[in-house]
């Protein structure tokens, strides 16, 4: 069993350019490795998250991984702090957060990927 530290106890603190390579790989991939978003947490997906002799791994996709130097985590999973919050939108087939595609799967849209946006809105 991994302990992962909470970013408040943690005394690491990232560098605002990694910081924004890491959350751009990963909001690029974000169908395969974001479980959902909460104000300024990007939760992970789990399955995609494995602990090595080099650290924590996030597997991207089925090609590509990311080291991840921070990793914080609560009662509703792992995350990663990111600060530009304001740019997601909200799925209005579902109500939950997302930045390109909603990643709800229960979501009454969640057949296919979908941008969660009304036809003809960019923001709900």
């Amino acid at each position: 069993m991994a302990v992962f530290l909470s970013a408040s106890v943690c005394a690491r603190v990232l560098s605002a350019e990694w910081n924004s390579v890491l959350v751009k790989a990963i909001l690029k991939n974000e169908l395969t490795c974001v479980d959902h978003y909460e104000e300024d947490k990007v939760y992970l997906e789990l399955k995609m998250l494995h602990v090595t002799e080099q650290g924590i791994v996030l597997h991207l996709n089925d090609k590509d991984s990311i080291n991840l130097p921070l990793l914080a985590s609560d009662s509703r999973g792992c995350y990663i702090l990111w600060t530009n919050s304001k740019l997601l939108r909200t799925c209005y087939g579902c109500g939950k957060k997302f930045y390109d595609h909603c990643v709800n799967v229960r979501c009454p849209f969640s057949q296919k990927p979908h941008t969660g946006l009304a036809p003809g809105n960019n923001y709900k």
